[in-house]
């Protein structure tokens, strides 16, 4: 939706306008469509154009479910509050089965009834204490998530303050129902307090997971009792969003070249369409290699294939294997790509450009992996590897260029080659960025992440 808007504003109401218009009457020419004097004024077309996209575009059946997914993966990624409340519906739906073991009631809570009882609303109390005690092992500092961080002082407070209130109204619950005799309006008065009860404690754990900035929540929300909940990450979401942002970067430093340096036609397109198309071309095919070596390092590594305990051959066939399957993957989808514009000058040149342009996307898939491999790092290892991986894509991206060209006979192929090598610096750091972003957040399938809307009781 972004892509679109951006496109959109930058083209103007001239082109859009003026499409419309021809569709209409054919034999009018766009720029006369397009000059209304009494038309929309140019300023104002932004803001029509992002209300019709919001208002629009979530109504459109094919984009209904791709937006749910990103959007609450963003809202994860920027901690923004409705994401608490998805993942208080994932629980929700999660079986109650006791998947905890060996589990203490907390202090001062009488009715404890035993992990086989049969009774849902034993089963639902269970749950609540179990939860309860977990998040308050958390809001104490006691224990800290192992994919989270440390709380400080104010953002604990809080947390606690929930945790208190919850810890009320458990133990005003627990009075209730270890009462002598209750009749069947009062029983079903209990039990209707234990559900909601159960709805708050739901809420309580989601924005304490999300207040340690937990990335690991399907782990962690294992440990409250949850024997599944679909909060992982889709893993096309990291690739589309940081090829994404890699295309918009590239597009705008092209555009800005073309701007800034009159001589440039020969190596940047000449117009913004065509260097739309160019660009995404490069950032398809580094999008189609990044997204195989993930989907494939997450199956090698299910085989201890990356562990310290296979042996040097081992390791070295397993980042063969996904340079291979990259490079293949990245080669047909730049062939089919290119296949509509470049079959009139022969398959041979195609074949020659597909070949040397995918070799940079598969040298990334292998980075992509050695950096997924690793359980810890901080800012100064990734900024190190930050910087080798921009620099070996761009020098790989040079001299795939170089290949290409044959010889280097005048300033023109010079200028062509450094061209390439500055959009292979600035695509491997967007791939150096993928990995950590594809590590910090793991997950395995599209389809991780979709779920129902949140109901209003929760």
């Amino acid at each position: 939706m972004t892509g679109i808007y951006l496109a959109l504003s930058l083209a103007g109401p001239a082109i859009v306008l003026g499409v419309v218009a021809v569709f209409d009457k054919p034999e009018i020419k766009t720029t006369v469509a397009a000059v209304d004097e009494n038309g929309m004024v140019p300023s104002q077309w932004p803001l029509v154009l992002a209300l019709t996209i919001v208002g629009l575009a979530p109504n459109i059946a094919g984009l209904r479910t791709p937006e749910v997914v990103l959007r609450r993966f963003s809202h994860r990624v920027a901690l923004i509050p409705a994401y608490a409340k998805y993942l208080a519906y994932q629980m929700q739906q999660s079986p109650l089965g006791n998947t905890v073991g060996k589990f203490k009631y907390p202090a001062g809570i009488r009715h404890r009834p035993a992990a086989g009882s049969d009774l849902s609303v034993d089963k639902v109390w269970r749950r609540i204490c179990i939860i309860f005690a977990r998040v308050k092992e958390l809001g104490d500092g006691v224990e800290i998530p192992e994919s989270g961080r440390p709380l400080d002082d104010a953002e604990r407070e809080p947390i606690q303050k929930e945790i208190q209130i919850l810890d009320l109204k458990l133990r005003d619950v627990d009075a209730k129902l270890v009462a002598p005799s209750l009749d069947d309006e009062e029983q079903a008065a209990v039990e209707s307090q234990v559900q909601r009860l159960l709805l708050r404690a739901y809420l309580v754990a989601a924005c304490t997971i999300i207040a340690f900035r937990v990335k690991d929540i399907g782990s962690e929300l294992k440990k409250m009792g949850f024997s599944q909940v679909g909060a992982a990450t889709p893993t096309i979401l990291p690739v589309f969003m940081v090829c994404f942002l890699l295309f918009l970067t590239l597009v705008l430093m092209n555009s800005t070249i073309s701007t800034v340096w009159k001589g440039a036609a020969s190596i940047v397109p000449p117009s913004f369409a065509l260097n739309c198309i160019s660009t995404s071309y490069t950032v398809l095919t580094y999008a189609v290699a990044s997204f195989v070596a993930v989907v494939l390092f997450r199956k090698l590594d299910a085989g201890k294939s990356w562990q310290d305990g296979p042996t040097w051959t081992r390791r070295f066939m397993s980042f063969f294997l996904v340079a291979l399957l990259a490079y293949i993957a990245s080669w047909v989808a730049l062939s089919i790509l290119l296949f509509p514009i470049m079959a009139s000058q022969g398959i041979e040149k195609l074949g020659a450009f597909s070949t040397f342009r995918s070799i940079p996307p598969a040298v990334g898939a292998v980075f992509i992996c050695a950096w997924l491999n690793r359980k810890e790092a901080d800012w100064n290892h990734f900024a190190n590897y930050l910087l080798i991986t921009s620099i070996s894509i761009g020098a790989i991206a040079g001299f795939a260029s170089l290949l290409l060209s044959g010889a280097v006979d005048d300033l023109g192929d010079v200028m062509t080659i450094a061209f390439d090598v500055m959009q292979g610096v600035v695509s491997g750091m967007a791939l150096a960025f993928l990995s950590e972003f594809t590590r910090s957040y793991p997950g395995d399938s599209f389809f991780a992440a979709q779920a129902q809307p949140l109901p209003k009781a929760a």
